[in-house]
């Protein structure tokens, strides 16, 4: 988290670029793993279904870092988030 905190404050457009982890458990479920917020890791019935979930949690978690000062707020207010998936 270190490194996207220098980001944002080197950045005028702030863009956040998380890696995370899909796989499909035996049971059948699928399970995502946002390797660049450690703890956001989340479970779906459906592929889809654990992506939606995994980008929740991670605004979620991002939200919480923002209120406390941990992120900047950017100065336009503006923040990109994207996730790059790689499969497993």
């Amino acid at each position: 988290m270190d490194t996207i905190l220098a980001w944002f404050r080197r950045s005028r457009t702030p863009r956040i670029v998380l890696h995370a982890e899909i796989e499909r458990e035996d049971d059948g479920r699928w399970i995502v793993d946002v390797t660049d917020l450690p703890g956001v890791m989340v479970y779906g019935a459906s592929q889809q279904e654990a992506m939606q979930h995994a980008l929740a949690l991670t605004l979620r978690v991002l939200a919480d870092r923002i209120e406390r000062g941990e992120l900047p707020t950017p100065q336009d207010h503006r923040v990109s988030v994207d996730f790059e998936l790689q499969y497993a």
